[in-house]
């Protein structure tokens, strides 16, 4: 799905980019444009990579989001005085005077990217996941073996921690059902799109795509297996638990007045 504060439409945007051979990338952000010019710098670092190591893409990432938050701090302060960066930190101090230097710093300190990118892939036959976002910081995921973003990430990470078996040691088939499981339960936040891509990527490059209508088969199973909110059992068993705990309402006008003082030195 594709949002604004006014209008949003599905299968309006293609939300996953291939990054080198094992690599792909998810996206989201309430300001998406700055993706277009990271991700193409990401492909051509990882084009002249060989190994294509998590150091390597994680540094191709932290370096393409320095360049787009300069390039927004030039553009959304910068541009008034028509300087770029580089001027600025070399005569910005003597041209503009110890205030308006600092103000100016300190309003470029607070410049980051409304953008968040989920990668995913293998060093090897090594798998690794992780977030970078804001300020270009990377957040490492690969201990839980998975991750959401966007609007819906609340209520995709609660299906997914709710597992009773750790994520890294599902089977490829329950891993996909577990992490569509997820995504159509975050359907529920708004602006998160009804319809779903599924994406596979093995170690070896290859790739899957389960495209949507195969998905909304999925989604009716998912439908068909989903338990009720209140199990039948659990009505009996909680109306005798209230039985047991009930206690009689205290009217407040019969509750002790506080005095002042009462408490002092205790």
């Amino acid at each position: 799905m594709l949002s604004t504060s006014d209008m949003s439409a599905d299968n309006l945007a293609i939300k996953h980019k291939s990054l080198g051979g094992k690599w792909v990338a998810l996206l989201a952000g309430n300001d998406v444009s700055a993706s277009v010019p990271i991700v193409a710098d990401v492909q051509r670092t990882m084009a002249k990579s060989s190994d294509e190591t998590l150091e390597e893409v994680v540094s191709a990432f932290q370096v393409a989001f320095r360049k787009q938050i300069v390039r927004k701090a030039e553009t959304t302060i910068l541009s008034r005085f028509d300087i770029g960066m580089s001027e600025f930190r070399e005569t910005g101090l003597a041209s503009f005077g110890s205030e308006l230097f600092t103000r100016l710093i300190y309003e470029i300190e607070q410049v980051s990217l409304d953008l968040i990118f989920l990668v995913f892939g293998f060093e090897g036959e090594t798998q690794h996941i992780f977030t970078v976002q804001g300020s270009g910081a990377a957040q490492y995921y690969d201990a839980a073996g998975f991750w959401a973003i966007g609007s819906g990430q609340t209520s995709a990470l609660a299906t997914l921690f709710a597992t009773t078996i750790p994520m890294p040691y599902l089977s490829l088939p329950i891993a996909l059902y577990m992490t569509s499981k997820a995504k159509f339960n975050a359907e529920t936040a708004l602006g998160v799109g009804k319809d779903t891509t599924g994406l596979i990527l093995e170690s070896s490059g290859e790739r899957c795509v389960i495209h949507s209508d195969e998905m909304r088969n999925l989604k009716a199973l998912w439908e068909q297996q989903k338990q009720p909110d209140f199990p039948d059992e659990t009505n009996n068993f909680c109306t005798e638990l209230i039985k047991r705990s009930k206690v009689e309402s205290v009217r407040i006008d019969a509750l002790p007045k506080h005095r002042p003082g009462a408490f002092e030195g205790t």
